[in-house]
């Protein structure tokens, strides 16, 4: 194992552990131990233990505070090995725990060097932090060993600076990943503020159009629970959204919307009166008319059915009027699965339930805990045509610089889903469709700055196996976190987040093929035609950095005639000025180049003659 000469000396006190771990500082339940003879070549190593599944998932990691200077650029490393699946991360953090940066090793049993090279901000101290027991996130702590070795933290040498602004990205355009639904650029409308004042002069549905939006959500999240559609009222005035009356927007002028934007419909059915009143006899019979209207008194053709709408969140006092448990609504829902389907037999019916399998259902004192999905399963089985997830990221609040530092791996957890139901399900795979999604309202991130997350949330989405999906909202009633909706409520001019969802609704293409990057703040998105004729790359550049990245694609699978880029960007992080201007890119050899402007979505697409090997 070669060590390189000449470097800046290493920070760090006892990096290799020979002398014990003077310095290091174990956070959380320490799991962690100075072995001799573990480490590389025979030294001693850093090994991390886990022998007990049932000891839960702690956040435990190995620490080390180490003195640094404002503006400078250094290089992090450690060597690592793993037994089992485990995936070690090094972590650089600020004293308040924010990323700096992370550097992961991947599930070997052979030593494998894992560096991140960074940027220092306004730091006079950083932590250097080993979380030997991930499997992808660092703060699992799962069973097994791993052992960390030769640690380093120093400054970066003139070469390194150099690269630290280059960053390349492979894209193999014969490696498919899978097919993308059009269905998943969708919007919720919210049927008591897109009413028919807001829909009469046709803004929203030519803004909607343009997008385009292939979905659309009705009546609404939670409001659908109190909502009547055949006297297009609400069950309880007194309860959310307290607005009823002839100038919302009801079941027929919703379709004429549907139809003058060319896109689909979901509906919602109102599961949860029928628990409030004891009378689920009568909701059941409601949602088989409202069917029947819309299928058989109408030719509205709506396929798409989701009963209840966040029913597992359950907590007294808010939101919800009633506690309906896992049991109670898997049972619910086969009846109305049933009587719905007996008036439309091609409909599909959607269960709804929390991202991860392993969530606990609603419980009250002492009653067993249950995870929400397993228990639906079992009552609802085959009647489960597709699954409905809810997700709004950093709902507590999350900062910019922390999630810039690093990827958002979201995505994963609906893979997790659908492995699970279609273990469950005899093998039998079941969509899952993303009906409310955005960031969280109390995270504060605003203009480019939430653009460059909600991108990133539809590439990880759409990687991990999304198949339909509703933006949430399309416009938000009251001024309070207005900036997270799509057009603006008084003027309908797009937002930020209409321009960053515009630009890869518009673009991405019918099957999502393989794409890495080498800078963690760089995210790849590459998509291809279904013909074969164009090959589309999203960047999605994080960096904050004004030089910004440079960028080399190299491509596979694809022999392009021409290339095109372009770029959304901003003149600040928090600004709501953004623009799409055309970028240039250069080729050499098989190498294509061009710069990815500081907080920016770069879109590069690539064009062959139709048929063209």
């Amino acid at each position: 194992m070669a060590r390189a000469g000449a470097l800046p000396p290493n920070l760090l006190r006892a990096p290799g552990f020979e002398q014990g771990a003077a310095g290091w500082q174990p956070l959380g339940r320490s799991r962690y131990s100075v072995v001799q003879g573990a480490g590389c070549n025979g030294s001693a190593g850093l090994r991390y233990r886990k022998d007990a599944e049932g000891e839960g998932r702690e956040n435990s990691h190995h620490d080390q505070i180490v003195a640094v200077e404002p503006g400078k650029v250094y290089v992090a490393g450690a060597w690592f090995r793993a037994e089992g699946t485990l995936r070690p991360i090094l972590r650089i953090a600020t004293m308040e725990w924010q990323d700096v940066a992370l550097a992961a090793a991947g599930p070997s049993r052979d030593w494998q060097l894992a560096t991140a090279t960074f940027r220092n901000g306004t730091q006079r101290q950083v932590r250097f932090q080993i979380f030997g027991g991930s499997l992808s996130r660092r703060r699992e702590s799962a069973v097994g060993t791993s052992t960390c070795d030769d640690a380093f933290l120093r400054e970066a040498t003139e070469a390194e600076i150099r690269a630290l602004h280059r960053c390349q990205v492979s894209v193999d355009a014969a490696a498919p990943v899978r097919a993308i639904d059009p269905r998943f650029f969708g919007v919720n409308t919210l049927f008591m503020a897109d009413d028919d004042a807001a829909l009469a002069d046709g803004t929203i549905a030519r803004h909607l159009k343009a997008m385009p939006c292939r979905l659309l959500r009705y009546p609404g999240g939670d409001m659908a629970d109190n909502y009547l559609w055949k006297t297009h009222s609400l069950d309880d005035a007194q309860h959310w959204p307290r607005i009823q009356g002839p100038q919302t927007t009801d079941t027929d002028e919703f379709m004429a919307l549907c139809r003058q934007v060319g896109a689909e419909a979901i509906f919602v059915v109102n599961l949860e009166s029928g628990f409030v009143h004891g009378n689920l006899d009568q909701a059941v019979r409601d949602a088989a008319d409202w069917v029947a209207h819309c299928n058989r008194t109408h030719d509205y053709g709506v396929r798409l059915w989701e009963i209840g709408n966040e029913t597992y969140l359950y907590s007294k006092g808010k939101h919800k009027r009633v506690r309906v448990t896992a049991e109670q609504y898997g049972r619910a829902f086969v009846r109305f699965a049933r009587a719905m389907k007996a008036v439309d037999p091609s409909i599909r019916i959607g269960a709804i339930g929390p991202m991860s399998p392993a969530s606990v259902s609603n419980v009250e004192g002492d009653e067993p805990r249950r995870a929400w999905w397993p228990a639906v399963v079992e009552a609802a089985g085959g009647a489960i045509d597709f699954a409905v997830v809810h997700q709004y990221f950093g709902w507590g609040g999350v900062t910019y610089e922390r999630v810039a530092a690093s990827r958002i791996t979201v995505g994963e957890r609906v893979g997790e889903l659908k492995a699970f139901l279609r273990g469950k399900l005899g093998g039998r795979e079941v969509p899952v469709a993303l009906t409310e999604w955005n960031i969280g309202r109390h995270g504060g991130l605003r203009g480019m700055a939430s653009v460059l997350i909600q991108a990133e949330l539809v590439a990880s989405y759409i990687t991990g196996g999304v198949d339909m999906a509703t933006f949430w909202p399309l416009r938000l009633p009251g001024k309070g976190g207005a900036f997270r909706a799509l057009l603006d409520r008084e003027t309908h001019r797009p937002l930020p987040a209409y321009q960053g969802l515009r630009l890869f609704a518009t673009h991405t293409a019918e099957r999502l093929v393989r794409s890495e990057a080498s800078k963690p703040q760089v995210v790849p998105f590459a998509t291809a035609s279904a013909d074969g004729a164009r090959l589309v790359v999203f960047l999605i550049n994080k960096s904050v950095h004004a030089d910004g990245f440079s960028a080399e694609l190299s491509i596979r699978g694809f022999e392009p005639d021409a290339a095109a880029a372009s770029a959304l960007t901003a003149p600040g992080l928090e600004s709501d000025a953004l623009s799409l201007g055309p970028l240039d890119i250069t080729r050499a050899g098989e190498t294509w180049a061009c710069r990815l402007p500081p907080h920016s979505i770069v879109l590069v697409t690539f064009t062959r003659q139709p048929g063209k090997p």
